[in-house]
């Protein structure tokens, strides 16, 4: 039975209890008047029945109260059961997370951390408690994260971004989520900050932007290789015209064949980049790896002999 069936019940029981001990009051008054020489009696049993009557009714209400306490306490207390449970499992969930989890206030100030953001910065987090951004963080960082949080006070909304922190021999990416702690009116009381390292996210991210990069160096090489293919062509044609032409005896025989000579090496760069920036499906086959490092090495060879870098 709930509550509201419980007090109708008391009440409907009080309210019969009450017709009783008037209905006996009206026929003790009635007796008196009809037979005043038996009034003694009548009255004697009737004020006992009414008595009685009120002495139950007040059992009941009594009883039903002592019930419906007890009720409620046993409600009570699995009610609180249940709330330091799900307070045990948040605070397990939030301790044994791998994040920086921390609250701060509207000045930027730690009102409490988890164990895992205190033991990376080399404390306990009862030590970190009340201090301010910049006890964990850089300078440069707790300001930019102070803004942040009074934006998140400022207008009641979550705000992201990331930040690279370094301390000590570390030096990662976070990426932190401010979130706002109301109140029942809906006021922002505190700030939760959750933090994850990105690190590597961060570096496949770079890898994957090198690689593009990459990409396009190959585009613009094999572009240049065509534009510079062309006129070389052309220069080892007449070059060979002019060979024919020249008396092998001579000075300008001996500069045409340099001429020639680095023409024909500029060739082998133009076409070892083409070859390079060349597209194709990937193909396993059997390959000569020495052969392999020969025309790697004569791509790059030409900046080895700029650098007098020489290769055994």
């Amino acid at each position: 039975m709930d509550f509201q069936n419980r007090l109708k019940l008391i009440k409907a029981t009080l309210i019969t209890a009450w017709l009783i001990g008037l209905i006996c009051f009206l026929s003790t008054l009635i007796i008196s008047i009809q037979s005043p020489q038996n009034i003694s009696n009548s009255f004697f049993w009737l004020q006992g029945l009414g008595i009685f009557a009120l002495l139950v009714a007040i059992g009941v209400a009594l009883f039903y109260d002592q019930w419906g306490f007890r009720r409620l306490r046993d409600r009570l207390s699995e009610k609180t059961r249940d709330l330091r449970r799900s307070e045990e499992r948040y605070r397990s969930l939030v301790e044994s997370a791998e994040d920086f989890i921390f609250t701060v206030n509207a000045s930027g100030r730690f009102r409490s951390l988890n164990n895992f953001t205190a033991v990376f910065f080399g404390g306990t987090p009862s030590q970190f408690v009340g201090q301010p951004l910049s006890a964990l963080f850089p300078e440069e960082i707790a300001e930019k994260q102070l803004k942040l949080i009074r934006l998140v006070f400022r207008f009641g909304k979550s705000v992201r971004d990331k930040f690279m922190v370094t301390t000590g021999e570390h030096q990662i990416w976070l990426s932190t989520n401010f979130m706002p702690r109301k109140d029942e009116q809906g006021n922002v009381i505190s700030v939760l900050c959750i933090a994850r390292d990105i690190t590597e996210s961060k570096k496949l991210e770079d890898q994957l932007v090198n690689t593009e990069k990459l990409a396009s160096m190959g585009t613009l090489a094999a572009g240049v290789a065509h534009e510079v293919n062309n006129p070389l062509g052309i220069i080892l044609g007449f070059t060979d015209l002019l060979l024919d032409k020249t008396d092998k005896n001579t000075q300008s025989y001996q500069d045409l064949k340099t001429i020639e000579r680095h023409s024909l090496h500029c060739k082998a760069v133009v076409e070892n980049l083409l070859s390079f920036a060349r597209h194709g499906e990937g193909v396993s086959e059997y390959c000569d790896i020495n052969e392999d490092i020969k025309d790697i090495i004569n791509v790059v060879k030409h900046s080895l002999d700029m650098n007098d870098i020489e290769l055994n």
